[in-house]
């Protein structure tokens, strides 16, 4: 009778030369060279396995730092895509896996355990749409796109800040954010500019007019859709002298325009400096000045 204790899947070879790892009681005649029989009982054992444990997460982001590999019993070896020493790190890894993690240890026995765990790595997106451009009175369409939530930064002018498409009314350039995470906890985020123009897209200031009663081009007015309201427009003639002032009106109204009078007569034809401080309906205040010609 014979006894053996191996590692498991340690091979053994039995009296008859058969090579197995497989526990069990094998029973084996043999005939020796003087025409006896003899009868071999072997038992063959296993130690016991260690049984391995792991404490790491299975699904990791790629913008993750390197994260600890934890298993039970300590003492083991990691090995695999990603690998190093005893840390994982996703971003040499790559998205993508399962990754096949071996960890090997050896037991009190002598033995050599090992176990395979999985781990993933997943990567989040955000698409902020295309940089757009806007006028004073325009307003701006974002159209997002992520794998999870919806957070656009700063709130700034937008009818909504957690939905894939909001709109923008703001009246001074501005970059947004689009935040989002999902359900693996994996940050992406992307950023937009919405571009207002607001130099004199919105508004016109003729550089000559005609104040000759023929019913064209007879005033000198600003002009444009987006103003809401004249807050001052003031006329100089080459010595200075203020000749035409309007305050806090309405675009074409009375007194809005100027004529080409002072003091009830006629000025002469020539060049005329204006300065002028308009409203838009974005609540924007701008100021305006230059010269203008008159000729009759």
């Amino acid at each position: 009778v014979f006894d053996t204790i191996v590692c498991a899947n340690e091979n053994v070879v039995l009296p008859d030369g058969v090579i197995t790892s497989s526990p069990g009681t094998y029973i084996i005649n043999l005939n020796t060279v003087d025409g006896c029989d003899s009868i071999f009982q072997f038992t063959l054992n296993n130690y016991a396995t260690t049984i391995i444990t792991f404490t790491t997460d299975d699904v990791l982001c790629i913008e993750s730092a390197p994260v600890n590999l934890i298993a039970e019993p300590a003492g083991g070896i990691f090995s695999g895509i990603g690998v190093t020493g005893s840390t994982f790190d996703p971003a040499v890894a790559g998205v993508g896996g399962p990754y096949a993690i071996t960890y090997s240890v050896i037991d009190a026995n002598g033995c050599i355990n090992s176990a395979v765990f999985n781990i993933s790595v997943a990567q989040n997106f955000a698409n902020a749409g295309s940089d757009t451009t806007i006028f004073d009175t325009g307003v701006a369409e974002l159209n997002g796109n992520t794998g999870g939530t919806y957070v656009w930064s700063p709130t700034d002018g937008l009818t909504c800040t957690d939905c894939p498409t909001t709109f923008s009314s703001i009246d001074t350039t501005t970059t947004y954010s689009l935040f989002s995470i999902d359900a693996n906890g994996c940050i992406a985020v992307d950023e937009v500019t919405v571009t207002v123009l607001i130099s004199n897209e919105n508004v016109f200031v003729p550089n000559t007019f005609t104040p000759n009663g023929d019913g064209a081009n007879d005033y000198f007015a600003i002009l444009g859709p987006g103003i809401v309201l004249i807050k001052s427009f003031q006329i100089y003639d080459r010595w200075g002298e203020l000749i035409f002032l309007a305050e806090d009106i309405t675009p074409n109204q009375p007194g809005a325009a100027w004529d080409g009078v002072f003091k009830g007569q006629n000025v002469n034809q020539g060049v005329y400096a204006y300065s002028a401080q308009v409203q838009l309906v974005t609540g924007r205040i701008i100021q305006l000045q230059g010269n203008v010609t008159l000729i009759r």
